[in-house]
């Protein structure tokens, strides 16, 4: 297998965590504003996925699942919605699990990573398997790329040979929307779309949300060149992805973290191969739909390690696989638990879990294809509605087997987060 081969012969990874990017604000999905030249023609000459849904629509479960391979109902990190209740009840991610970075530092890889999120810290587990580890609070993307590129130079310095694992977390474009300079009068009007009319608060709002994007994608753009620059772009495994989207009351909320629809749980996820990967593993669009408990077996492949036995998810390369596979899930507790089963065809099955026992199941059915802003349920037949919701119950049932015997420590934490 890949892990026998010598460490001079696997390539470094760069895992670039993009928070908060619905992907329908990208001109590679389809968005009619120039917000993401860097980012498109990264994806028109590589590998991604047309339509990649997040197991969660906030950051903790959602970054949780890329570092473990596992859903929410398996690693536990889905914190209580209410504020008074996630500052006593927060779970961090159980020591438990061999994350990502534990198993390639395990196959010989440097680790590091720059996060910028209060979140994603060593208090809450994200720190498992990182050599180095930095937290630079709330920081920009052209601080995070500082910090990123002085983690990788002085691992250049030691040993070009030795292949390193880097995870860099974007906090652009977060509320509160606030880009610098140039970038928060870039993009001025109404966004109205076939699909929605904004409001004058949500048309600012998108007009500042763009603007982050468009500064994140320079800084980006930024970021590749310094990598060309050291001579190690082409060797790179690159993975892009997002933790989850962002609502603009196109279902009646705003921000993110409370339903299941595309604005907030399909988001980008772009894979760039070493150039000694064959074009036809390494380039084009994915059709079939990966979830972030695919990035795990992802990275593996391309570092050329073997994925722990029993993850749930498919490495992107395997498109075969992945086109079997019948769906993927999602989830948020929010006032009432939201569940989804996204088939590998288009159709989504969102469930309204009610808090009351015995009280009925919310079915509503969307399909990506006809009617991707998902403003109303198709018409479904009562057969269709039960078969998706027995597979996700299916699927729950696999998910919740794979709990760990320890859950995670409850962590006490600060008003301020």
């Amino acid at each position: 297998t890949g892990c026998q081969s010598p460490a001079a012969e696997r390539p470094s990874v760069l895992f670039l965590m993009l928070a908060t990017l619905r992907a329908d604000h990208l001109g590679v999905y389809g968005y009619r504003r120039e917000t993401s030249p860097n980012l498109d023609a990264f994806a028109a000459e590589n590998l991604r996925a047309a339509y990649y849904v997040t197991p969660s629509p906030w950051t903790t479960p959602s970054v949780a699942s890329m570092f473990t391979g596992v859903y929410p109902i398996t690693h536990g990190v889905m914190p209580p919605s209410d504020r008074g209740l996630a500052k006593k009840a927060f779970v961090r991610i159980p020591d438990s699990f061999e994350t990502l970075a534990e198993r390639l530092k395990a196959h010989g890889y440097r680790t590091g990573a720059v996060t910028p999120n209060p979140w994603t810290t060593a208090q809450f587990g994200y720190a498992q398997g990182f050599e180095q580890f930095y937290h630079r609070d709330r920081a920009r993307a052209d601080e995070i790329n500082r910090a990123t590129l002085k983690v990788i130079d002085g691992w250049l310095a030691e040993d070009r040979r030795q292949p390193f694992f880097m995870y860099s977390h974007y906090l652009d474009p977060h509320d509160p929307y606030d880009p610098p300079g140039e970038y928060r009068s870039m993009f001025q009007g109404s966004n109205a779309s076939k699909d929605f009319e904004y409001n004058e608060k949500m048309v600012e709002h998108i007009n500042l949300y763009d603007g982050e994007i468009r500064f994140l994608d320079f800084h980006l753009g930024e970021l590749f060149k310094a990598l060309k620059q050291r001579g190690i772009y082409d060797e790179l495994a690159i993975v892009v992805i997002a933790d989850h989207g962002e609502q603009f009351l196109e279902h009646g909320h705003v921000r993110h973290g409370n339903q299941l629809h595309n604005e907030e749980v399909h988001v980008p996820f772009m894979v760039k191969a070493p150039k000694t990967f064959p074009d036809a593993v390494a380039r084009g669009v994915i059709e079939a739909t990966p979830s972030s408990v695919d990035l795990y077996p992802t990275v593996c492949a391309l570092a050329g390690v073997k994925p722990p036995d029993g993850l749930p998810g498919i490495s992107i390369l395997d498109r075969e696989a992945l086109s079997r596979r019948t769906g993927v899930m999602s989830e948020i507790a929010k006032v009432n638990p939201y569940q989804a089963m996204v088939s590998t065809a288009g159709r989504k099955l969102i469930v309204t879990v009610p808090r009351d026992e015995g009280g009925e199941d919310g079915l509503a059915l969307f399909d990506r294809r006809t009617g991707y802003a998902e403003r109303l349920p198709i018409a479904a037949s009562e057969e269709e509605l039960r078969g998706m919701r027995d597979q996700l119950r299916r699927e729950q049932a696999a998910a919740a087997a794979l709990r760990p015997g320890d859950s995670g420590p409850v962590v006490e934490v600060e008003a301020e987060t």
